[in-house]
């Protein structure tokens, strides 16, 4: 195809393009601060509340002791006590999935790209495991040996199986591989 505009009218379009990119950037840049600014607003209120429940259970335990019903007082704050250890022990438990994302994005290949990541929490001899899986496009098959060389090289990953049918084509692969995460 022969491009016809004269020389200004190509530099004017390059431009428009570069400033479409950079607003792009831009906003995608914003709508990440803004989740940020989302995510540490929602932790600060959530300590905020775990400090004031704390603040709240001591002032009860203080009036009623001076009462009568010390025992039943005191009862009542084991129980809650052992409530917000089972909590502590739940959340402290959990695994983090934006950081088993972290791990999947950094093994990535340039040349590869991701269609599809799967994600599903096991219990494998008392400790917590995702099994993953992941199918995506390489357009050689050089860039499936730097993938399974990155996931074999981070230590989180466990398990790695790449299908023998992911190195039939030389290029232009759909390909597909299943592994553990292991974060803790």
């Amino acid at each position: 195809m022969i491009n016809l505009l004269p020389p200004a009218e190509k530099r004017i379009l390059e431009a428009e393009n570069g400033l479409r990119l950079v607003v792009i950037w831009g906003v995608i840049a914003l709508f990440a601060f803004v989740a940020l600014f989302l995510i540490l607003l929602s932790i600060k209120f959530y300590v905020s509340g775990m400090v004031d429940a704390r603040e709240i259970l001591v002032r009860l335990e203080e009036e009623r002791f001076a009462g009568s019903q010390a025992q039943d007082l005191t009862d009542e704050i084991g129980a809650i006590n052992a409530e917000i250890n089972r909590l502590e022990f739940f959340y402290q438990n959990q695994i983090s999935f934006s950081g088993a994302l972290s791990l999947v994005a950094a093994a990535m290949p340039n040349q590869a790209r991701l269609n599809t990541l799967y994600f599903n929490i096991q219990n494998e001899d008392g400790e917590q495991t995702l099994k993953s899986s992941l199918t995506g496009y390489a357009p050689v098959r050089e860039a499936l040996f730097v993938l399974k060389k990155n996931l074999g090289d981070e230590s989180g990953f466990r398990d790695i199986d790449f299908p023998p049918s992911n190195w039939v084509k030389p290029a232009d692969i759909n390909f597909s591989v299943t592994f553990n995460i292991n974060e803790h």
